[in-house]
């Protein structure tokens, strides 16, 4: 019958509403605090490119651990730095373990080494926040991107403004998916009551031919 299949269309739409709600109403409730965590780390991005910029103004020097964090050796000629960190990621690669060391300083921020699948060097900015910078297959390819740390830095602030955008915008939209009720709800209890008039009726037809 068309009432049975016009009740079982509404039906469906209606749970998709509900799914679709539910959803939402879990974003109405994350999204806030995930949106605040962007801002917190937006504010300490800016923190670091402020050292960022520090490190950029002064003449260069590398703080290198030699043994021990507390035995440190200042380097300012870019080749022996470059050596330097060369020697450690080939080292690394060859020991193929998965293994994090300190290196050294860099400027405020605390340099380590970090080999797993793949071979890495983390930046511990003053803010709390790393910056991993994939290793090249040079000396020279690897110092350059150590002092590209203001790029990644500004990507990361960039990356973080959109996700901030992005989030407001989710909140926004799930906000209205919560607030909007089901639009083809009456037409839905008229149906239902026409078909459960109609059972009724064919129910006590069904009892006076017995």
């Amino acid at each position: 019958m068309n009432l049975d299949r016009d009740v079982q269309m509404l039906l469906e739409l209606e749970s998709d509403h509900q799914v679709r709600q539910a959803i939402s109403q879990r974003q109405v409730r994350t999204l806030p605090g995930q949106i605040e965590q962007y801002r917190l780390e937006l504010v300490q991005m800016q923190q670091d490119l402020v050292a960022v910029t520090a490190i950029q103004e002064a003449p260069f020097t590398l703080q290198w651990f030699t043994g021990r964090e507390d035995n440190v050796v200042p380097i300012s000629d870019h080749k022996a730095a470059a050596k330097k960190i060369w020697t450690w990621i080939l080292m690394a690669r060859e020991a193929g373990k998965t293994t994090t060391e300190p290196l050294g300083r860099y400027g405020s921020f605390e340099l380590r080494g970090q080999q797993s699948w793949k071979t890495l060097l983390v930046l511990d900015g003053p803010s709390g926040l790393s910056y991993a910078i994939e290793t090249k297959d040079s000396a020279a390819g690897n110092l350059k991107a150590l002092e590209g740390l203001a790029g990644e830095v500004q990507k990361r602030i960039y990356r973080t403004g959109n996700q901030i955008r992005q989030s407001e915008a989710e909140l926004a939209v799930s906000t209205q998916v919560v607030q909007m009720p089901f639009e083809q709800a009456e037409q839905l209890q008229e149906l239902l009551k026409k078909q459960a008039a109609l059972a009724e009726e064919l129910g006590l037809l069904d009892v006076e031919m017995v």
